[in-house]
């Protein structure tokens, strides 16, 4: 790696995680409505013996705080833990499976990212999702398939967005013949699927009952952004931006894509589509 690509690297890690350190030293204020609402009610009841929670929501983000908040451990904290391990993964996949130049291209754009910095330093398990889904994704490629299943089995347990990735990953398997993979992994959403509906639905039905608070907390939201603005905000602004050119970049090359491409086609699809329709 060249001295000014690794000038620019760390530059941009120190960046990212500057925002989240500062507020979280400055300020004993968690700004996750998830954790304040939900997360750390429903770990505050496994401490009393109560489980319940685990009817309603996946329980091992639960069950790895639990001993920390037992312990009076500084919960802010976490929001560094946090967002240094989500960019670390991210830094690191680009690092083992793609150039250096992407690599840097990625540390700008995850610099420029408000909602990425905001969401990978929150405290919720879906924030973890940067840190091992990138590391599955090496696994995947490295054809280390017992790896890959444990892995997407209990990153399920953590947050349901895991479901989601494990479905990309099965139709990537298919499209590139991976069939161990498809197989495996076909079989793995088949005794997920309940689970994933069941608490889909159940945690839905909690937010439900705590809208008022939800709505107390991001009202500015709806008087100041619109849905489509808020969609490309959530998106990355400098994503939009490098998006033509990607797109004829991929006209040049007559849309013939290699499987990490195809991979990545796959992701943006599904998320923008979702985030599409959650607005």
């Amino acid at each position: 790696m060249n001295s000014q690509n690794k000038e620019i690297i760390y530059t941009a890690f120190f960046m990212i995680i500057m925002p989240i350190i500062i507020s979280t030293i400055l300020s004993d204020k968690i700004t996750a409505t998830d954790w304040i609402y939900r997360h750390s009610v429903w770990i505050n009841q496994y401490l009393r013996g109560d489980f319940s929670p685990i009817f309603v929501y996946p329980p091992l983000f639960h069950w790895m705080m639990l001993p920390f908040v037992a312990f009076n451990f500084p919960i802010k904290y976490f929001q560094i833990i946090f967002i240094i391990l989500s960019t670390f993964g991210i830094f690191y996949y680009t690092y083992k499976k793609e150039s250096e130049e992407i690599l840097k291209n990625a540390a700008i754009l995850l610099m420029t990212g408000i909602p990425y910095i905001l969401f990978s330093g929150a405290l919720m398990p879906q924030a973890l999702d940067y840190f091992f889904f990138p590391l599955i994704l090496l696994a995947y490629f490295k054809n280390n398939h017992k790896i890959v299943v444990i892995s997407l089995f209990l990153m399920i347990f953590f947050h349901i967005t895991a479901f989601i990735f494990a479905g990309i990953l099965f139709l990537h398997s298919l499209l590139t013949k991976r069939y161990k993979f498809t197989k495996s992994i076909f079989a793995l959403l088949l005794i997920l699927a309940p689970f994933a509906f069941y608490y889909n639905y159940s945690a839905y039905a909690i937010d439900f009952q705590n809208k008022y608070d939800y709505k107390a907390q991001i009202q500015w939201e709806s008087q100041f952004i619109s849905p489509i603005w808020k969609f490309f905000m959530l998106s990355g602004i400098l994503t939009w931006i490098y998006l033509p050119f990607a797109i004829y970049k991929l006209y040049k090359k007559k849309f013939k894509i290699n499987d990490t491409q195809l991979l990545y086609l796959l992701w943006i699809s599904a998320f923008t589509l979702l985030m599409f329709f959650q607005f």
